[in-house]
């Protein structure tokens, strides 16, 4: 008995007929082009910068990130922003200090804090501080002299992020004491506080 040559590949026939089968039975749907979304470009007010010195280093930075986004080098990129924002930081300080100097307002730093949305209580070497943070142009419920400090201030332009009320903790005065803390932060969650007056109730 002879044998064909031919032979026939049974599953293969199978799927084939399977695929032909659920093919006809898909409606034909008119296929549209892709929709391809525009590019939204945001971008941000150039700064005016205070200092020449920070303005390069600034420049340089974002020159650099550019460079290293181009290539890739994505942790690369990552530090040279945070260089670029951390020139813009210190030019605000240096702008700050500069408008104090020039106008003859109190600016006496006192350190790292939280820029708090809320009244909040924050410990500071240990001891309980009452935050209130205050719109730029509120000045309800201050003391004269303290709203006019934050007038003098808003006059100068938005020099701080967010002004603060903090009630001091018991004991480090003979009467309970508050201050008003300027606000400049860098990342919107901490900032470089600023004494900008004090008095006691």
């Amino acid at each position: 008995m002879a044998i064909s040559e031919r032979s026939t590949d049974l599953w293969r026939h199978v799927q084939r007929r399977a695929w032909e089968d659920a093919a006809a039975q898909i409606p034909r749907v008119r296929t549209l082009p892709s929709v391809v979304a525009p590019t939204v470009q945001i971008c941000a007010e150039e700064p005016s910068w205070h200092s020449d010195r920070y303005r390069v280093r600034a420049e340089a930075a974002f020159a650099g990130m550019e460079k290293a986004l181009a290539a890739g080098r994505i942790a690369k990129a990552t530090s040279r922003r945070m260089a670029f924002l951390h020139s813009a930081h210190l030019d605000r300080l240096a702008r700050a200090r500069t408008a104090a100097r020039t106008n003859g307002l109190r600016l006496d730093p006192m350190g790292r804090g939280p820029l708090p949305e809320m009244p909040i209580l924050h410990y500071r070497d240990r001891l309980p501080w009452g935050l209130v943070p205050i719109e730029r142009y509120e000045t309800d419920g201050l003391p004269d002299r303290a709203s006019s400090v934050v007038r003098a201030w808003n006059a100068l332009g938005e020099v701080f992020d967010r002004y603060i009320v903090a009630d001091e903790p018991r004991g480090v005065a003979p009467f309970p004491t508050h201050c008003l803390i300027g606000a400049v932060s860098c990342d919107g969650r901490t900032a470089d506080w600023f004494v900008l007056d004090r008095w006691a109730s």
